[in-house]
């Protein structure tokens, strides 16, 4: 049948169902998608580049780009300085906020005043103690010999302990040297409190050889004559941080 036969509505009907199909040819069009897509991008990487825009400007000006030191340069720091860095920034930080678990109590009341002295001495008690002295009446408590029995133990393996000398054993020995905070200003070589950086003074340590006790209050006195400045954990600074000394066997030297 014709379609000039067919009445005006039915052919109108008809065109608008042809534009239907046509419209969906044109959209699924390999090149219109790719062109919309196109378009699309564009318009994100204007919007991005506006906001980039708008965070790189303070009060109407433009912000300055740090400029990066590289390798040779004045303020050049390796990956290793960075880190450090940051770690002294976070304990200047902390040592800024100011400690009020052992202060006094907010109403003033006199029934707390008194335990919370009493923990603040035991504190400074526990600063002075020799951290080698922690399992010395009891050996077999340390850590790691119970999880030696414990692995054993799993495994059905007899695992026996035998405890020999308590003094006088460690003949190896790194110890950190840090400045005194105290009034004297002098210099330490000790043992780090467990779990802390809090350096413990240990002259006559009962773990040491005595060759050991002896060369630590030699360099200690030695640092102070002669000026050698000990490692400064807040700023970075300072010329010794640790001390290595072995003691042979045989010789005792």
């Amino acid at each position: 049948m014709d379609d000039s036969t067919q009445p005006e509505k039915q052919r109108r009907r008809r065109g608008a169902k042809a534009r239907a199909v046509t419209d969906e040819k044109v959209s699924l069009d390999p090149k219109s998608l790719k062109r919309k897509i196109e378009e699309a991008l564009k318009r994100s990487d204007s919007t991005i580049r506006s906001l980039e825009k708008k965070d790189d400007m303070i009060d109407g000006k433009k912000k300055k780009k740090q400029k990066v030191p590289k390798e040779g340069e004045d303020g050049y720091m390796s990956k290793t300085q960075i880190r450090n860095a940051r770690k002294r920034r976070s304990k200047q930080r902390k040592q800024q906020i100011p400690d009020t678990s052992d202060g006094d109590d907010v109403d003033g009341g006199d029934d707390t005043s008194g335990p919370k002295k009493k923990r603040k001495k035991n504190k400074k008690k526990g600063l002075n103690k020799d951290p080698s002295l922690r399992y010395i009446n009891d050996p077999k408590a340390a850590p790691l010999v119970k999880k030696a029995k414990t692995y054993f133990e799993e495994k059905k393996i007899p695992f026996q302990v035998h405890v020999s000398k308590t003094s006088g054993w460690r003949t190896v020995s790194k110890l950190p040297v840090r400045r005194s905070s105290d009034d004297d200003n002098t210099t330490i070589i000790g043992l780090f409190k467990p779990g802390s950086h809090t350096i413990v003074k240990v002259p006559d340590c009962i773990a040491h050889h005595s060759s050991i006790n002896k060369t630590i209050t030699f360099l200690e006195k030695e640092c102070d004559k002669f000026g050698i400045e000990p490692f400064n954990e807040i700023n970075g600074e300072g010329s010794l941080r640790y001390v290595c000394i072995n003691v042979e066997r045989s010789t005792g030297k």
